[in-house]
């Protein structure tokens, strides 16, 4: 149970204690991937107004309805990437889960891109995922999650969880990241932006004046002359590469593909 979804599922009641200790429980959760409801029970017993959980295997939905009856738990059997978060109401809710790894990146993106339905999260990813997440310029773990998420959200590492203590036991640590979001993000139409990074950071390794060529018919028009067009993307901090995202957005020369 739980391999087919790549799950591996806590056990230590101290850390889920931890992870909980650093959300925001005032209002609606939203946790993803309850499992076997260690979380779940932990969120439950802080008295916590309502936890939505979305869970897409059907043995641990059963399970986790017949051994919880607490009306304040909401369960949902779903693909966590399908699921109609118009179900949660309108108020913000916290995100809290841990993320198996095939769908990190592609489920964070998502819950970026409806950022004001969140007042923050707390998720448990790989370690090596969670160096992206928090990655740096000029670094190797610099990336388009990285930039994306800082463009949202400030995101921090928490502590990190050793894999004795899931079952079954993966083959690489963990790390709990907390992201609060930011009151107005450093950006617009959110679902282009994402297409922009990712395009900017497949071509990481060339210059600047390189890798923006496909957006004009010329070079980079004058009028960008704020940006060193010898740097690499990797060198631009994440209000630099919102600041061009948005004037490229609004520039009638250019086309983002």
């Amino acid at each position: 149970m739980g391999r087919k979804w790549g799950q591996n599922f806590l056990v230590s009641t101290q850390y889920a204690r931890r992870i909980v200790d650093e959300a925001d429980l005032s209002g609606t959760v939203l946790e993803i991937g309850p499992g076997r409801g260690i979380l779940t029970r932990e969120l439950l017993t802080r008295g916590v107004a309502a936890v939505h959980a979305v869970e897409i295997d059907p043995r641990l939905c059963e399970d986790l309805s017949t051994s919880t009856s607490e009306p304040r738990l909401r369960l949902h059997r779903s693909d966590i990437l399908d699921f109609d978060f118009d179900k949660l109401g309108e108020a913000r809710s916290f995100v809290v889960g841990n993320i198996p790894y095939q769908i990190t990146s592609p489920l964070i993106e998502r819950l970026l891109l409806e950022w004001h339905r969140w007042s923050g999260m707390v998720l448990m990813v790989q370690r090596e995922v969670a160096d992206r997440i928090c990655g740096r310029p000029r670094t190797r773990n610099y990336s388009a999650l990285s930039v994306m998420v800082s463009t949202f959200a400030h995101a921090a590492r928490a502590f990190d969880v050793h894999r004795r203590h899931f079952r079954p036991q993966p083959q690489v640590d963990s790390t709990v990241i907390v992201l609060r979001m930011r009151e107005r993000p450093l950006v617009e139409a959110p679902a282009d932006y994402a297409a922009f990074l990712k395009a900017l950071f497949s071509q990481r390794r060339k210059k600047l004046s390189n890798s923006l060529k496909r957006l004009f018919e010329e070079a980079l028009p004058a009028d960008y002359g704020w940006l060193d067009r010898d740097l690499r993307v990797e060198a631009l901090s994440v209000d630099s590469i919102a600041r061009l995202y948005e004037q490229i957005r609004a520039d009638p020369r250019a086309v983002l593909r």
